[in-house]
């Protein structure tokens, strides 16, 4: 009995280890901020962080390279968020890289985004952030909508609409018409109502201004692959995200996006009637805590379970009813079944694992107590903010 304890909190100690390693192999290049609603809002070139060890690319062979900034394009995204988050619609989820453009272009394919493999860690977290982000949208909502910021000095007071011709939207469109992208009630149908120049305009069937019309991260990420997240490129002329133009600006698109939301997304109410059923559904004795902000939600129960709300994972783990302590049932053994049922995942998702095992430690008979700070723990790893 004693040595399977031993091995049962050496297991413990060995997954809390790599738990730190995870968070400390992150970058703070990327900053991530979690949801309540079905929008996710990008910036990829509004950076001016060096990427240590990193030197400026050159761009051999890649064209249409440029290493300028989207001034103030992160800002702009920030208080976007925090605009719809005031007025009560929801808080966006947001993935903002902070390094300069010229060490990385995270609107690039990996191929033509960085010279030097050093950087290649920060672009991953990056796009796995934006992943993970899309993932918890569609399982919590059912689709929602990806908005890219990007800025031009092409035309100072004009937004360009980036969705590769519309391809980059086929689910709103083929779900409400083509009105949803060209029309007055079309995201750029409202800035246009609020004395915007748009281009394409409003009701044009024209093409999308060519350097414009939608780079790596709508097409990747966008509808036009069969998802039902729907991918807009915002590039924002840089008279509009002046300083002393910038509050007006976010105050309009925030107002532009939330009027759209409106009449094309699912609501809050939905999204929160969704979460509640997904939640009540064969929880048992269960304890849910969110390790990771962006990778979905780990369900660990007392009958020896775990599951997550994680589409990639769902269909590895399931819930389990209350059951009658057995052998099969001990501390041990049910430890031994989450991590079988996890061991098949990547680092980033193996944190989910601890989540299970510290839950089952903290509430062993023989362990109560022992691990008095867990709840300060699981939520300082929660709240996490800049994660990569």
């Amino acid at each position: 009995m004693m040595a399977r304890w031993t091995c049962f909190w050496i297991t413990s100690l060995c997954l809390i280890f790599l738990a730190a390693t995870c968070y400390a192999a992150d970058s703070p290049l990327v900053t991530i901020e979690r949801g309540t609603c079905p929008i996710l809002l990008t910036a990829p070139h509004g950076g001016d962080q060096p990427v240590p060890n990193v030197e400026p690319r050159r761009g051999e062979g890649v064209s249409q390279f440029t290493t300028l900034r989207d001034m103030r394009t992160e800002t702009l995204t920030e208080r976007v968020a925090a605009e719809m988050d005031r007025r009560g619609y929801g808080k966006p989820y947001v993935v903002i890289a902070r390094f300069h453009r010229k060490f990385i272009d995270a609107n690039r394919k990996v191929q033509d985004a960085f010279e030097n493999p050093a950087a290649k860690t920060h672009y991953d977290a990056y796009h796995r952030a934006i992943e993970n982000a899309c993932q918890e949208i569609t399982h919590n909502w059912g689709r929602g909508l990806l908005l890219d910021i990007h800025g031009t000095i092409t035309e100072p007071d004009t937004i360009f609409r980036g969705t590769n011709d519309g391809r980059t939207v086929t689910h709103l469109t083929n779900r409400f018409g083509e009105s949803a992208l060209r029309g007055p009630s079309s995201l750029f149908g409202r800035f246009a109502a609020a004395g915007y120049t748009v281009n394409p305009a409003v009701g044009s069937d024209a093409p999308e201004s060519r350097p414009h019309n939608g780079g790596y991260t709508v097409r990747t990420y966008g509808s036009r692959e069969g998802t039902t997240i729907d991918a807009i490129q915002l590039e924002i002329g840089s008279g509009l995200r002046a300083t002393n133009s910038l509050e007006r600006t976010s105050k309009d698109i925030t107002t532009a996006i939330i009027e759209f939301a409106s009449t094309y997304l699912p609501g809050n109410r939905e999204g929160h009637s969704m979460l509640l059923r997904n939640r009540e559904e064969g929880q048992g004795a269960t304890q849910r805590f969110l390790l990771d902000s962006m990778s979905g939600e780990t369900w660990c129960g007392t009958s020896g379970g775990c599951f997550t709300t994680s589409p990639d994972i769902r269909s590895r783990s399931k819930p389990h009813a209350a059951a009658r302590p057995t052998a099969a049932s001990t501390p041990p053994a049910r430890h031994a079944r989450c991590l079988l049922r996890l061991a098949a995942l990547n680092l980033t998702q193996l944190r989910r694992a601890v989540a299970c095992v510290l839950w089952n430690i903290a509430h062993s008979p023989r362990s109560r107590g022992t691990f008095a700070t867990f709840e300060a723990f699981q939520s300082t790893i929660a709240n996490r903010r800049s994660v990569i």
